[in-house]
């Protein structure tokens, strides 16, 4: 249920940002695809990690 949760939470924060941008056109989804991608693999290295101690 957490992972849901905080899923819905990434997607809610993408939403409110789309939103609210002026030039909804020149979002370059890769980039917002890659950076999400590369927070995950970070969050997942971060716990791997703690979890080792």
């Amino acid at each position: 249920m957490n992972v849901i949760r905080g899923l819905l939470g990434i997607i809610f924060l993408f939403l409110i940002a789309f939103l609210f941008s002026n030039n909804k056109k020149r979002i370059r989804y890769q980039t917002v695809i890659l950076g999400f991608l590369l927070q995950f693999l970070f969050c997942l290295f971060s716990l791997e990690m703690a979890g080792e101690t």
